[in-house]
């Protein structure tokens, strides 16, 4: 019953258009009639791990325990910005400050990495010798000109390149000279298998 009232509350703001899939294990509030008729009913796809298969989740689940119990998350938040703000921290410390076992208790990320917008705060930044720096919202042209300048500042610097990318002219960004891209197009994009092919 508390998983249905939850789902019709997820639908509830879910935008009219939007058709994500629905991933869940094999628990039988997942699987009941009621609940999976709900989904049905506004055209989401369902998606449940295989049958008997829970170390699928234990990944996930150990990273939402992990949240929830060392950084508060499983706290009730007095209003949802509260809560936007609490989890944007939470995944900040746990991937800057908590060391981690499988990483031989080094934390996850150890990178300086500064964002800008224009090529003059490129050359500021590449100033202060970032590990990266991010190119928000910026033309390809204006991308090589910034790559170009991070080259004579020694080339240790990577470039990443964000905002309004996406399959059709990635490669334009990459020739600029971005080392990568940060997208979302991925998540807004049909279900298909995706391959990548790295050259060096």
């Amino acid at each position: 019953e508390g998983a249905v009232r939850a789902l019709e509350m997820a639908l509830s703001e879910l935008p009219k258009g939007v058709f994500p899939i629905h991933h869940s294990d094999r628990g039988c509030q997942y699987c009941s009639h009621l609940y999976v008729e709900k989904l049905t009913a506004r055209r989401l796809a369902v998606s449940m791990t295989e049958e008997m298969h829970c170390y699928e989740n234990a990944r996930a689940e150990r990273l939402n325990g992990i949240l929830k119990q060392e950084y508060c998350l499983g706290c009730s938040f007095r209003n949802k910005k509260q809560a936007l703000t609490a989890i944007d921290e939470a995944v900040l410390l746990y991937n800057t400050k908590r060391p981690h076992l499988s990483l031989n208790y080094e934390t996850p990320e150890k990178k300086i990495v500064v964002e800008v917008e224009s090529y003059n705060e490129a050359l500021l930044a590449l100033d202060a010798e970032p590990d990266i720096l991010q190119l928000d919202e910026l033309k390809p042209a204006e991308i090589q000109k910034i790559a170009e300048a991070a080259a004579r500042h020694g080339g240790r610097c990577l470039i990443s390149a964000a905002g309004g990318i996406d399959k059709y002219n990635a490669a334009e960004y990459a020739a600029a000279g971005a080392q990568f891209i940060v997208s979302s197009a991925p998540y807004y994009a049909k279900p298909a298998d995706v391959a990548a092919l790295l050259n060096r």
